[in-house]
């Protein structure tokens, strides 16, 4: 299918690609281009079988005067500004670009165009993305090449990197709002990852773990992680997550979660939880509001009693009683003998939305009361 793009500049990337290919591949070697639609994408690849490039060099070879060297290759020398260029050109078209390479196998590089595209390559982004310094890093390069394109369709300014070391040194140098990594990195255990990037915590970034591997809980209340997204996990999924941790970067405020009701005007309460400095977070149901609260770090769960049973038993699915790390009010017209009951029996605290949100508000500010049946 057609592509909608500058043909001469894409005609640079290839002619830049090919050129590279070329020159680093021996006598009588091999060098071969290939397209295919994948989805609503073209992918184009160039390959050849010189002298390949370590993975450790993986995260710089589209920096700005790369300078590429391996005492055991010495045919790697400096790509200059030409994977620069390349980088710069397929990301303008709303693309993404990303190399895997084995030395002594070859290299491969690979670039993604949307089949139809609302951007235009001349537009500078750099100003709808200030503040919006996303770092992703996984050892896989197309997926971490795909989240970050994902990501700029979203005016963020994404970045990649493919091993632990190079994000924690990206990461000391500040300048960096939200992270995304894996915990399975070919340089570093996952243990040691954690905590050094829970020591590095003191920059005031926001954690996403995108993995196969651990527990959204344990990462979040032991490692100070603020959002676990499981793989697979969908676009949506994804900038739902990139949006919710950026939000948490830009305030001091509570993470609450909301169960949606048809009594409670939902749309109201997330604005004027925002207006107060707090980051919302929207559940269709008690069991989906169960879910996010075992992978976001969640301070709040407000529940509208009219999202409850007769007995209240819901609130068993949002975890046990003595809650350490999440308060839980349950949202009421009129504070009756049998809710003030339950709410001690499910050891919640009940809000009187009669009072008006003023004093929700205030109520999420205050210390949790001894459960004792006098609630506002």
């Amino acid at each position: 299918p057609p592509v909608e793009a500058d043909t001469d500049k894409i005609s640079q990337v290839l002619g830049n690609l090919l050129s590279n290919a070329l020159k680093y591949t021996p006598v009588n070697g091999k060098v071969g281009v290939t397209a295919e639609a994948r989805g609503s994408e073209i992918v184009l690849r160039v390959a050849d079988n010189g002298a390949g490039i370590p993975r450790e060099q993986w995260d710089h070879i589209f920096d700005r005067f790369s300078q590429l060297s391996d005492p055991n290759v010495s045919q790697i020398q400096g790509f200059g500004l030409g994977l620069n260029i390349v980088k710069k050109i397929v990301e303008a078209h709303g693309g993404a670009v990303w190399c895997d390479s084995e030395v002594g196998r070859g290299s491969e590089f690979y670039i993604s165009l949307p089949i139809t595209v609302a951007t235009d390559p001349d537009v500078d982004k750099s100003v709808t993305m200030a503040g919006r310094q996303v770092l992703v890093c996984d050892a896989d390069p197309e997926l971490a090449a795909t989240i970050a394109q994902t990501l700029r369709h979203e005016n963020y300014d994404a970045r990649v990197v493919h091993s632990g070391c190079r994000l924690l040194s990206l990461l000391g140098q500040g300048d960096v709002d939200v992270v995304i990594t894996d915990v399975l990195l070919p340089d570093i255990n996952a243990t040691d990852l954690l905590d050094a990037l829970k020591r590095t915590k003191d920059h005031p970034f926001r954690l996403i773990i995108h993995s196969y591997a651990g527990d959204g809980r344990e990462l979040i209340q032991t490692y100070g992680a603020d959002i676990f997204l499981r793989r697979p996990v969908s676009k949506e999924e994804l900038v739902m997550a990139v949006e919710t941790a950026m939000k948490k970067r830009d305030t001091v405020g509570l993470s609450v979660m909301l169960v949606e009701s048809n009594d409670v005007d939902t749309v109201d309460l997330q604005n004027r939880l925002s207006d107060a400095g707090h980051v919302p977070l929207l559940a269709p149901s008690i069991d989906r509001a169960a879910a996010l609260m075992h992978d976001y770090a969640t301070d709040v769960v407000l529940v509208p009693s009219s999202a409850l049973g007769h007995e209240w038993e819901e609130l068993g699915e949002l975890g046990p009683t003595d809650r350490e790390h999440t308060r839980i009010l349950v949202l009421c017209d009129g504070a009756r003998r049998k809710d003030r009951a339950l709410s001690d029996t499910h050891g919640v605290q009940l809000v009187n939305l009669r009072n008006g949100l003023d004093e929700l508000l205030e109520t999420l500010l205050r210390p949790e009361p001894a459960l004792t049946g006098e609630y506002a």
